[in-house]
């Protein structure tokens, strides 16, 4: 690495490394002993030919656990990063920097101890700053005074002999093998190719009971360990290169668009000759938009929520079939976008179309997570495309099937009553505190309010009407099951009911209202209560329950149990379609026939796994034949009833 600084270090001998300059930090009011760290920036060419990794050590395989503090590099993970992030034109580039630990070594391998182990010496030489030396590794400090470690933020040139120090990446493996096979080593020309590095020295007078093998691996675990990822709700109201993400925002409502009026609840037809009716989205107030994957299927929702942004987020991505992107393509009607397009959105698409079908080749592979993320913009487009396509299924069943809408049309009028802007206020602030049994209004408005006694009582009696209505929504796991498996796989749900009513649908809104005209009846037959059963049977055991060690049932919260619930929802809705037409029989003979095969194989494994993990527990076990017999019985026992229109 070039440098303005004069050079230093490497005594005209090849073994040393080029000087490398930084800026000096330590941790030593945080610890018994200074960790010492020089911020720096590295080149690839450096990555190269100073930074080691674990594997790249001759014998490190003997080693022994006890003095190895890395984990194995996952080759596909190099390979998703190379590919998905530093190939792709769609988005922007930064690493955080890669953590190095700069450490005393013989024939390659790390030592225990620094040689002679001792405090670092400094001398001053004049005109030339302070130098810190150890035998092979040079710390030059152009200005400072004797005997005193650097201030923090003071530039600094380091190098050392590769022959005694050996620099090993403890954070950022995968990061430094994307980068390398993305520059390769005869390709990098270029010093201007910096990667931001953070290389620790370890002081040689160690804290006592620690060696720096030992220290080197507790900062490795530390450093992974409290690591925090972005958490789930945060990338769903953030993200704008997610498809998934930026469409899951677009079929809310925001409360406040222009941050200061609040939007209109109104429902309007979706088609002037279609009667379904909904609002421009689902009401910003009755989402939990915080709740993140560890919290959506458990009892986090304020009792005004009906869903939350996480729950929609993962309905959306079973709508477009779960980042297989033929469906996708299916279901936005983009197979005919081509690469040469003059339209970003279409040349964008057509060109992942291109590196999914070259899928095989381990050059190409694309992560589910990077399957639908684009440019910003080119998202924006494609969300905005799925709306307009299917706003009737992603917005109407989660505002015009019968529970949801009674539940917004009570909020719509305390909304407009005159509390409604304190009450609209209070439900977002509120909805964005954790949950809390009991828990009295906490907000700064809340507080304020109960400075008028009167308008207090009143909107906290107004929010309690707010609650969600008893029955089978009382259990938020199987709220939350029930409401990722409504939107799954839509064209097989399709396809379904054209059969069920004999004739194809003339446009995508009268197929949304049929479904959710479907929903709603059966809403009122009952079948969707938790309590509905057939004989001593529920209908959800094996869908959306799963056995305790003690043997008795639990909610299910899974994504399978979504699956499995909207593959039953399907076979539910052609049997309350079929009674129009004068029924099916659903036999054996007919599945393939109504296309529903698949989901009718599901139900019932789900309901003889169900079965088997509660015989086993108890001790009591059947034949398989008999779990087969009983699945298939229970199947006629759900079904038959609803399409002879019988009440449950």
């Amino acid at each position: 690495m070039t440098d303005s600084w004069e050079q230093f270090g490497s005594n005209g001998a090849s073994s040393w490394t080029d000087p490398v300059t930084f800026v000096y930090g330590s941790y030593s009011w945080l610890n018994e002993k200074p960790i010492h760290y020089c911020l720096a920036s590295l080149s690839v060419r450096d990555l190269w030919d100073d930074v080691r990794l674990m594997s790249e050590i001759p014998g490190v395989e003997k080693w022994g656990f006890e003095a190895l503090f890395q984990r194995v590099i996952r080759e596909d993970w190099v390979t998703q990063i190379k590919n998905q992030y530093l190939s792709s034109t769609e988005r922007l580039k930064f690493f955080p920097p890669v953590v190095i630990a700069l450490l005393p070594c013989l024939n390659d391998a790390p030592l225990r101890q620094y040689e002679p182990p001792g405090p670092f010496s400094f001398k001053v030489v004049e005109k030339k700053g302070v130098y810190a030396e150890l035998q092979g590794l040079r710390l030059h400090f152009p200005t400072g005074s004797e005997q005193k470690f650097p201030m923090f933020g003071q530039p600094g040139i380091l190098s050392w002999d590769r022959t005694k120090f050996v620099a090993i990446a403890i954070d950022g493996q995968h990061r430094i093998s994307a980068l390398r096979k993305f520059v390769p080593r005869e390709g990098q020309t270029a010093d201007s190719k910096d990667v931001p590095a953070t290389i620790l020295v370890f002081d040689p007078d160690l804290p006592i009971g620690r060696d720096l093998i030992q220290a080197t691996r507790e900062i490795f675990i530390d450093i992974n360990k409290n690591a925090k990822t972005v958490d789930d709700s945060r990338l769903i109201l953030l993200d704008d290169r997610n498809f998934y993400n930026r469409l899951t925002r677009s079929m809310i409502l925001q409360a406040y668009p222009d941050g200061e009026n609040a939007s209109l609840l109104e429902y309007k037809k979706i088609d002037d000759e279609i009667a379904l009716e909904i609002p421009g989205g689902i009401p910003q107030e009755l989402v939990d938009t915080a709740a993140g994957r560890e919290s959506a299927d458990i009892a986090k929702l304020k009792s005004w929520q009906f869903t939350s942004a996480f729950i929609l987020n993962r309905a959306v991505q079973y709508f477009v079939f779960e980042d297989r992107f033929e469906r996708f393509e299916e279901i936005l009607e983009t197979q005919d976008f081509a690469t040469e397009s003059e339209s970003e959105m279409e040349s964008s698409v057509a060109r992942r179309r291109e590196e999914y079908e070259d899928g095989d080749d381990e050059e190409a592979v694309i992560s589910d997570h990077d399957m639908l993320s684009f440019r910003p913009s080119v998202t924006k487009q494609l969300a905005e495309r799925a709306l307009k396509m299917h706003r009737g299924l992603l917005v109407g069943v989660f505002t015009a099937f019968s529970p949801y809408k009674e539940h917004i049309d009570r909020f719509a009028k305390a909304a407009i009553s005159e509390d409604g802007d304190v009450i609209r206020s209070l439900l977002l602030a509120e909805g964005s505190l954790p949950t809390k049994p009991a828990m009295e209004f906490a907000t700064k408005v809340a507080l304020e309010l109960k400075g008028d006694d009167a308008v207090f009582r009143r909107v906290k009696k107004a929010i309690g009407k707010l609650s969600r209505a008893s029955g089978w929504e009382d259990s938020l796991v199987w709220y939350s099951v029930f409401q990722r498996g409504l939107l799954f796989q839509p064209t097989f749900l399709r396809r379904t009911m054209e059969l069920g009513r004999g004739k194809a649908f003339g446009s995508r809104e009268e197929f949304a209202l049929t479904y959710v005209e479907a929903l709603n009846e059966l809403n009122e037959l009952g079948v969707f209560a938790r309590a509905y059963s057939c004989g001593s049977k529920r209908v959800w055991d094996g869908i959306a329950l799963k056995t305790g060690e003690s043997g008795d049932p639990a909610m299910d919260g899974s994504d399978s149990a979504a699956k499995r619930t909207g593959q039953l929802t399907r076979l539910l809705v052609l049997a309350v379609m079929s009674k129009d037409s004068g029924g099916y029989r659903h036999t054996k003979a007919n599945y393939a026939k109504q296309g529903i095969q698949g989901a009718v194989t599901a139900v019932q494994n789900g309901w003889i796994r169900y079965a088997k993990a509660k015989d086993n527990l108890a001790g009591t076990p059947k034949e398989p034949d008999q779990y087969q017999m009983e699945a298939i019985k229970q199947l006629e026992r759900v079904l038959k009833p609803i399409a002879d229109a019988d009440k449950i």
